[in-house]
């Protein structure tokens, strides 16, 4: 039994009691008294028994810094559409550091909310914090990517792997003449769901022959964009020969082409992941080649809306809810703009989405 109800019962039961004992101290009186008068100390009571008015669910939401990336902030979006519509009260805390999430989520095990909802970037460092959670009887939601242990009662998320990273391996093989040499301007291998896009690159190489090209990486940016611009610039430098360069988000993609274009660097093709504004706008115009679209608003408010029913006591009947991702080239872009294509797909909007990419976001 959740624990408000709990408590509400409880001071039921004790209210009862005191009336009870109330009326039970009045027994000699009871063969003068008239009913009449005696009414109103019995009537009276409704006003102390009735039970206080019931505590708002409350639910602490954990992510990465949404300040700095249109995705996350889509993310957090939806999870405050859900709890303005369901009638809760959200805790929001956003960062880009494991250890900004961590304490997070140990505060708001402390203030005692009743569901904690979050999504890591690194896996490993938010373990422990949710293997606490679980030992203390705290219901855990995990939206988008999990910690590497502990247990949730519901997942809302990709299939990075099939359909984030091997739609870009499949396209990186595909390339004529096929390149030699790939850079990777990173985002953070740490976290579940980028190590997962990783392995799906890694499948489509593989499957197309290219198993054995050479790779550089950059080191880990935290989907920031001064620190991808930064990390851009030294890979550019250090490697003068990149074939093709792949973002491991669209922002990160951006920073590159800022990046190409202060260094002078060779025309190269390159691709992001993330379907933010930014990228469906550069793949417009013909300088980015690819995005894949990862819709986030519905995993905020899906993950919201499954940490509700399960304050209310409810239980899950599954343990994951998939959402689908769309792969974006030029052509197929252009396609939905003009009709050829259709304009909703996997739930999510394109021709809106593409419309506003056309603007100039």
């Amino acid at each position: 039994m959740p624990k408000k109800y709990l408590r509400s019962l409880v001071a039921v039961i004790i209210a009862l009691a005191m009336v009870a004992a109330a009326c039970g101290e009045d027994e000699p009186a009871e063969t003068t008294a008239a009913p009449t008068t005696a009414a109103p100390t019995t009537t009276a009571a409704p006003t102390t028994t009735a039970a206080p008015e019931e505590e708002p669910i409350r639910i602490g939401l954990v992510i990465p810094d949404f300040t700095q990336n249109e995705l996350i902030l889509a993310l957090k979006t939806g999870a405050d559409d859900a709890a303005a519509d369901l009638g809760v009260e959200l805790l929001v805390t956003g960062s880009g550091s494991a250890q900004d999430l961590v304490a997070a989520i140990e505060n708001y095990a402390a203030a005692g909310v009743d569901v904690i909802v979050y999504d890591t970037i690194d896996a490993q460092a938010l373990a422990p914090a949710i293997l606490a959670l679980n030992d203390a009887g705290i219901p855990v939601v995990c939206t988008v990517a999990c910690a590497s242990e502990g247990v949730s009662a519901i997942e809302i998320g990709y299939d990075y792997r099939a359909d984030m990273g091997r739609p870009v391996g499949d396209w990186l093989a595909a390339q004529d003449p096929a390149p030699a040499k790939l850079a990777f301007i990173d985002s953070n291998r740490a976290d579940e769901s980028v190590a997962a896009i990783y392995a799906g690159i890694e499948d489509g190489l593989e499957a197309g022959g290219l198993a054995d090209v050479e790779r550089v990486e950059t080191p880990p940016t935290n989907w920031d964009r001064a620190a991808g611009l930064d990390s851009a610039r030294s890979l550019l430098t250090a490697h003068p020969d990149v074939d093709i360069i792949v973002g491991l988000h669209d922002l990160l993609a951006g920073a590159t082409l800022t990046a190409m274009e202060e260094l002078g660097y060779k025309e190269t093709t390159l691709t992001g992941l993330g379907g933010t504004c930014e990228g469906l706008m550069n793949i417009l115009e013909g300088r980015q080649a690819l995005t894949v679209i990862q819709p986030l608003y519905p995993a905020g408010y899906l993950a919201v809306e499954a940490a509700v029913k399960i304050a209310q006591g409810e239980t899950m009947t599954e343990d994951f809810i998939p959402i689908g991702m769309v792969v974006v080239d030029k052509a197929f872009a252009e396609g939905v703009l003009d009709g050829s294509e259709e304009p909703v797909q996997s739930g999510v909007d394109l021709k809106t989405a593409l419309d506003a990419a056309a603007a100039g976001c």
